[in-house]
């Protein structure tokens, strides 16, 4: 990614680190998330005071950016983008998301991107759904004669 994010080590144990205005120690699921990401050898995981970036080594999987905003996070999943109110559900969902367990899918009419979800299968075979976009195709901006597609990502590959 970019070189200009500086990778820095994270706490565990007693020690405390900062993360976008929260105090973080151990047992915090931000820095257990990124700990655990780290272990993983097919991710990349570089950890900055107001951004955590996630990229996949293999072709299926999908670039993770954590913004932080004072208590708020916004989560970049690929091109599409969640805002949290809570880090801690955030958390939650990344990790959903680099599950082998999870699909996202994007919706693109003539290329560009209107519509996104992020599906995860839970233990008991439920799905859990986050979705993002327009809703709605605007013919205004993506053309009825615009062709329809989609992708798919996960890192459970072969998708």
């Amino acid at each position: 990614m970019s070189s200009v994010l500086r990778e820095t080590s994270v706490a565990v144990g007693g020690n405390a680190a900062r993360h976008g205005g929260l105090s973080t120690s151990a047992g915090d699921p931000l820095l257990d998330l990124v700990a655990a990401l780290r272990e993983r050898g097919d991710l990349e995981v570089y950890a900055d005071t107001h951004l955590v970036t996630i990229q996949p080594r293999s072709v299926s999987g999908f670039p993770i950016r954590m913004h932080f905003f004072g208590g708020e996070c916004v989560v970049s999943f690929g091109e599409c983008a969640q805002e949290f109110d809570d880090v801690a559900e955030a958390v939650c969902w990344v990790e959903r998301a680099v599950s082998p367990n999870c699909l996202l899918h994007i919706d693109k009419r003539g290329g560009s991107p209107y519509r996104w979800r992020l599906e995860h299968v839970d233990e008991t075979g439920g799905v859990e759904r986050l979705s993002g976009g327009y809703g709605i195709e605007l013919p205004w901006i993506w053309p009825f004669a615009a062709r329809r597609d989609y992708e798919r990502y996960s890192y459970a590959g072969g998708v």
